[in-house]
């Protein structure tokens, strides 16, 4: 009897995924498959899915249905599009040594979702990476429970790739279940964090994320930050436009699976929240903060644009008088990347409406500490945060002891709490976890990729 190939071994997969599961079988035919010898497993870079032939061919049938599943997963997630964002917003995390964790975080949050499918024609390769503690989250939930207790020990700028691989074996292996303690070969990427506006790595590193590496992990494929063709970094727009492509390409699927019935209620979930626009929330904040910091015109410094063609028009100028309170949870269900996005973000905000001040309220179940910041003045983040509950009235009581009220409060929280009397000033909660709601105030959830 002549020996299945690798090749078809991919056909095979994808036919039956088609078949079987159209929700995974549409993308799996859409995207680009190429066959490369020179990485350990599968990866992709959201529009294409290299694969390596020896890799498959040591895999059953199934086992190859289950890596096609598992990179079909990181495209329809949109993985390679949130670790290009999450890099770009975390550039200290752009190194051989943090890609791979991400890649691990990457795994976990996917392995569960194709084991749940519980059919006898998936399975799983021995070694990928399971924990059942990581089941549901997020993988920047579970990035940052990698990397928690191995500060001191990861190799700075991610140089060394021998040194890096074996800080992430031994990791992976701690935080992995105990059938899971042989990682083999994943094929990764090293992301950077350049874009439209320049990256400080230089021309010859602008985009290295275009070609695989030998980073290795636990897992069984890995996840590339996606570029243009030539392998120039994409810009913004580009990037917008490839996950306006993967939306249709995510319903076109949706809808033939519904068509055929074939869609189980849990990924029918996964597909209508993945389809869901994310909310812009620095133009939410941006909306919030205008009428609060009004604009006016004024006359006593004429606008120079219409003065060239002599016509005398008013200058914009910014109230500057008001305060703006900003209130950051640092329970244990807050991360550092989140806070460090939401203060980058309000920052900008502080740069155009120049309030006279600006308060910051660290808090837990109690209010540990709180900083003054004048018009000019970069916001700071302590160096150190302290952890715990979460006690909204702890920083409303804070607020309203003040004699002088702020204009508002933007308050960085999961929302996993109950809420105070409805104060006199507005009040803009900025939600770390999706589909949040409060009695009062306007609610946006803040992107941890975005």
């Amino acid at each position: 009897m002549q020996a299945i190939t690798s090749i078809d071994k991919v056909a095979n997969g994808k036919a039956t995924l088609l078949r079987k599961q159209p929700f995974f079988g549409v993308p799996s035919f859409k995207l680009k498959w190429e066959q490369r010898d020179d990485i350990p497993t599968a990866c992709t870079d959201g529009k294409s899915i290299l694969w390596s032939g020896t890799f498959f061919d040591g895999l059953t049938k199934s086992e190859a249905i289950g890596v096609i599943l598992h990179e079909i997963f990181h495209v329809i997630l949109k993985h390679p599009l949130e670790l290009l964002r999450f890099l770009k917003a975390n550039p200290k995390y752009n190194t051989p040594y943090y890609c791979e964790k991400a890649n691990e975080a990457m795994d976990y949050s996917i392995n569960p979702k194709i084991l749940a499918i519980n059919a006898d024609w998936i399975t799983l390769p021995k070694d990928c990476l399971i924990n059942d503690k990581y089941t549901g989250k997020h993988w920047t939930e579970i990035f940052f429970d990698l990397i928690k207790d191995d500060q001191s020990d990861k190799p700075e700028d991610g140089k060394g790739d021998d040194q890096g691989d074996d800080q992430g074996d031994d990791q992976g292996d701690d935080q992995s279940s105990p059938q899971d303690s042989q990682p083999s070969d994943q094929s990764a990427s090293q992301p950077t964090d350049s874009n439209e506006q320049g990256s400080d790595t230089g021309d010859e590193k602008a985009n290295p994320s275009s070609q695989p590496n030998d980073v290795k992990s636990g897992g069984m494929g890995g996840v590339m930050c996606p570029s243009n063709d030539d392998g120039s970094a994409m810009s913004q727009s580009e990037t917008d436009q490839m996950e306006k492509e993967l939306d249709v390409l995510i319903e076109q699927a949706l809808n033939i699976a519904k068509a055929k019935g074939d869609l189980p209620s849990g990924l029918v979930e996964l597909a209508e929240n993945n389809k869901k626009s994310k909310v812009n929330w620095e133009m939410v904040l941006r909306r919030f903060t205008a009428p609060i910091f009004p604009k006016f015109q004024s006359f006593n410094r004429l606008n120079r644009k219409y003065q060239a063609n002599g016509i005398n028009m008013p200058s914009i100028k910014k109230s500057g008088t008001a305060e703006l309170a900003l209130a950051i949870d640092t329970s244990s269900s807050t991360y550092m990347h989140e806070i460090e996005q939401c203060i980058a973000e309000v920052q900008k905000i502080v740069d155009k409406v120049k309030p006279e001040k600006v308060t910051i309220h660290w808090f837990t179940s109690k209010v540990w500490k709180t900083d003054e910041f004048k018009t000019g003045q970069k916001l700071l983040i302590p160096s150190e945060l302290e952890r715990g509950g979460t006690n909204f009235q702890a920083v409303f009581d804070k607020v309203n002891d003040q004699k002088k009220k702020p204009k508002a409060l933007i308050v960085l929280t999961d929302m996993e709490c109950g809420f105070p009397k409805k104060p006199s000033y507005p009040v803009l909660w900025v939600s770390t976890q999706p589909n949040q709601t409060a009695p009062y105030g306007t609610v946006t959830h803040l992107d941890a990729v975005a």
